[in-house]
């Protein structure tokens, strides 16, 4: 990792937004130097960007180099040759995932990158976190379905429907991926514990959150972004009108990606 992309990558995992290391970057700034350097006329144009938790953390470097430092002595997240990250202003296989547009400043995986570095067909599964019996059967077929056919299934990790898919894909030793709303030590739902560590050693693990970075709920909005738009095709088991599946139906419409309903 590069100077300016290692920069990015502290202030990232200290707090500052997408969007001001964005713009530093876009506007070939030294991150930490504009951040909390001294040139006035230089800060204030960078200041206008900010965000209000931005302007809160660029008031102290003192604790930014003490954060910085702690991460430095503790970087075995990188060091784990599991983990790639990929930055949004190289050239890479998120690419032919989402646009650029909705693509975060860094995305982290572990696991098999074969699954989005390779041309895959990939299906998002999705649905209600309390299927109904019913609809857990169906939903088993569909999956069985996709994964003799080759597809890559993609759900977000959720109870019911999203677990359901991870579980049976890998089941049937066929390929997932499973896009995290937090980053690979914070697991939510705690109960999928061991279903990531099962994923991380045969299919894949995705997430726009790096180890230091803490979830919330834009965080899960996020997920279904990437669920929506990194599909050839989505199949929606179960929902209602209020949910996180209805959140990405639409974002997958807007996409416009084939859209399949079980009934």
């Amino acid at each position: 990792m590069n100077n300016t992309r290692a920069q990015l990558y502290l202030l990232k995992q200290y707090g500052f937004s997408d969007s001001i290391l964005e713009y530093i970057f876009e506007s070939n700034y030294q991150p930490i130097d504009v951040i909390f350097g001294n040139d006035s006329f230089i800060n204030l144009q960078v200041e206008q960007h900010y965000t209000k938790k931005d302007n809160e953390l660029a008031k102290d470097y003192h604790l930014f180099e003490l954060f910085a430092r702690n991460v430095k002595n503790k970087n075995d997240f990188l060091d784990d040759e599991n983990v790639k990250l990929y930055f949004k202003y190289d050239k890479n296989a998120i690419d032919k995932l989402l646009p650029r547009d909705k693509q975060p400043l860094f995305f982290y995986a572990k696991g098999n990158v074969d699954l989005i570095e390779q041309d895959f067909k990939r299906v998002s599964i999705i649905g209600t976190r309390k299927p109904n019996e019913d609809f857990i059967k169906k939903g088993r077929k569909a999956i069985k379905n996709y994964v003799n056919k080759g597809f890559v299934t993609v759900s977000g990790l959720a109870e019911g429907i999203d677990t359901l898919t991870h579980e049976v894909t890998l089941e049937l030793t066929g390929k997932t991926i499973a896009v995290l709303p937090t980053n690979f030590i914070e697991i939510y739902p705690k109960k999928n514990i061991k279903l990531v560590q099962d994923i991380s050693e045969k299919g894949l693990l995705l997430s726009a959150m790096g180890p230091y970075e803490h979830a919330y709920k834009s965080g899960f909005l996020e997920r279904n972004t990437y669920v929506a738009a990194m599909c050839d095709e989505l199949l929606v088991v179960q929902t209602n009108l209020k949910s996180g599946t209805m959140n990405t139906l639409r974002k997958a419409s807007a996409l416009g990606k084939k859209i399949y309903y079980l009934d």
